[in-house]
Parts: structure tokens; sequence; C-alpha cells
């Protein structure tokens, strides 16, 4: 949901002692099919089998008014209403980002690059839009944009980009090397062990490759440290409403096995690794309507993911913490006033890691 942790980190330069050799199957789809150019980021001289019956084959599970994927793992629809708030996050992310699609500074953008190719991988690529903007905003790059199921993404794209259905936890990933490795709001995925995740996408970079992670945090409402001065009859608080659900979300992943926060501890995975140019970033979008146009636009589109994600994500993870779905219905309203009330001007902390 709204506030969220996403961070860059760059790879260092020496080359490992040794890296992910397995072979990886997975359900593969592409537009037009072409073969894999044989190059120094390839892991292994015969690439992966992407044949096998994925987790996606499961029949899907139908549930207030939504479904959801067949493994009972992922809390978030994987239909066309999920779909929605899949796109308008990303289009606040964009909007936050100043109209790039990474906070990193690519090097594929500088007038000078001359490498014969730049390898990049969405890690739960959702929709793909993400992966289709920036497969058109550099179609020099070669792109593989990989999610656990195939019910979102598009059959036409761009020629440089593939999709491939796969349980990123639980499978080996594909045997190469990326430039960079892109994963945004992937925490309803249903995991459990982030540092292992980390390590697999760190160890599938190249020297010098970049990894960029951002994730909605359970607490995601405050009070920008920025905002002073507010008119008279205003107040820079959050609701308790706000308050109750941000305590309840907590909790209720904790009990369900499911880490929702591991931002905290992923600059000291990263370090471990050899991680350098860590860094995080964090933008404060309004609930309220500044008079800043960007501002503006950001914050409509916060209320957007509001009103429409709050019911898909929420009934769910309620009702297996043992909700009525009437009882989180009441609060879902509740959390919903309150972001609209003029008069709290709450704002949703977005991080960047």
């Amino acid at each position: 949901m709204p506030s969220a942790g996403d961070g860059t980190a760059t790879k260092g330069e020496k080359e490992p002692e040794s890296g992910p050799t397995s072979e990886a199957k997975r359900s593969h789809h592409k537009a037009d099919e072409q073969e894999e150019d044989d190059d120094d980021n390839s892991l292994d001289e015969t690439l992966s089998n992407f044949s096998s019956v994925s987790e996606d084959s499961l029949p899907p599970i139908h549930a207030f008014g939504f479904t959801y994927h067949g493994s009972g793992r992922i809390l978030w629809p994987n239909d066309e209403a999920g779909g929605r708030v899949m796109d308008l996050q990303h289009n606040l992310w964009k909007s936050c980002l100043g109209g790039n699609l990474t906070d990193t500074r690519l090097p594929i953008e500088k007038p000078n690059f001359a490498e014969p190719s730049f390898h990049i991988l969405d890690v739960g690529t959702g929709t793909g839009i993400w992966a289709i903007e920036m497969a058109l905003r550099y179609p020099q790059a070669t792109i593989l944009g990989m999610d656990i199921s195939s019910s979102l993404l598009p059959k036409d794209v761009p020629s440089n980009l593939t999709f491939e259905v796969a349980d990123i936890t639980e499978e080996p990933w594909p045997p190469r090397l990326y430039d960079f490795i892109h994963m945004r709001n992937i925490c309803q995925g249903g995991i459990s062990d982030w540092q292992a995740l980390i390590t697999n996408a760190y160890n599938h970079l190249r020297p010098g490759g970049h990894l960029e992670f951002t994730l909605y945090k359970p607490r995601f409402f405050g009070v920008d440290p920025a905002q002073t001065d507010l008119p008279s009859g205003e107040l820079a608080e959050i609701g308790p409403a706000c308050r109750l659900y941000e305590t309840l979300l907590t909790t209720m992943t904790e009990a369900l096995g499911l880490d929702y926060d591991p931002m905290s501890r992923i600059v000291g995975w990263l370090g471990d690794l050899g991680g350098e140019n860590i860094r995080e970033r964090t933008y404060w979008v309004p609930l309220h309507s500044p008079r800043d146009v960007v501002m503006r636009e950001r914050s409509e589109l916060m209320r957007q993911v509001f009103l429409y994600g709050m019911d898909q994500f929420n009934l769910m993870l309620f009702d297996r913490n043992g909700w009525s779905e009437s009882d989180t219905r009441d609060l879902i309203d509740q959390v919903n006033k309150e972001v609209q009330d003029p008069k709290l001007r709450s704002s949703v902390r977005l991080v960047v890691r």
C-alpha cells in the first residue's frame, strides 16, 4: 500500500569468485521470439528451457469480488481491478521521479555509451507497464520481466522485451548477469525470506551493475517535516483510523509469517555483499490538495490508490486474521474518510533505496 521504500545500490567492480549456474525452468512468452545474444553476460552457454508448468496453472481464487493467484500466497488481486491500481502506483512513482522510470541514472543514458548490450531484469513485473515503458525508452536494451502470474501480462510488447512466469522465491533465476535489476512494490508477493531474495538479485548483477528496490512500508503515514505554518483550523496530524490501520497491517502480516518492512535491513545485507554507493531517497506525498501543480498531481494519484486499492489488498489479509468482511470494510471506509479530510494535512512517505 501507499508508503514505500525504494533504494539503489551498485555492485562492486570485482568479478565474483562464483556465480549462479543452475538452469531455470519457467513458463515463457514473447511477442516476437528472438535468440539471445551470446556475450559475456551469460553464465551458461545454453540458455534456460522455459517450458515447465508454473504455479500460474493453478485455478484462481475468487473472493470478495476479486480474483487472486491460485497459490493463495498473493494478497493482492491479479485481475483487472488489481492491475488498475498497479498502474496508478507506477504513475505515482514516475511523477515522484520527475518523469523518469528509475531513480538510478543508468549508463545506457550516457551519450558515449558504447557497450554491445545492456540487460535489465524487472522482478515482479505485474502488468508489465514499467518494463514496456523501459523497452520503448531504451530500444538498445534487452529487458526481461518476471512475475508469478501471466494474467496481467500483455501479449503485444516491444521486440526487446520478454515476459516470463516464475516464482522468484522458489525457482532458480535465469542464468545471466544483468546491468540493472528493478524491484518495486513486491511486498504483496508472499515473500518471507527477503535476505535470500536480495542476495539472489545481487549475485545476478554484473560488476558495476545497479539494483533499485522500492517497497511500500506498513507504517506509511507521516507528517512532512518541511510542512509548516498551516492555515488556521488545519492539523498536521494522522487520523485515529489511519493509525489503527497501520498497527493492524504490521501485526497481521507478521502473524502470517510475512515481512512487509525489510527496508531497514536491506542496507546491511547489501553492504555485507560488497555493494557500493547505497543510498536512500524519501518523497512526501500530501493527502490534501496542495497549491503546487506537481504535488497536486501526486496527491490525486495517491488518493486514487487508496480509493481503489484498500479493498483489494486488505479484505484477504484481514479475513485470514479472523476479521469479518463488514468490519474490514468499516475500517477501510474510516481510513478513506480521514485521507480525504481537508483538515488533516498528513502525508504519505515514499522511500527509494
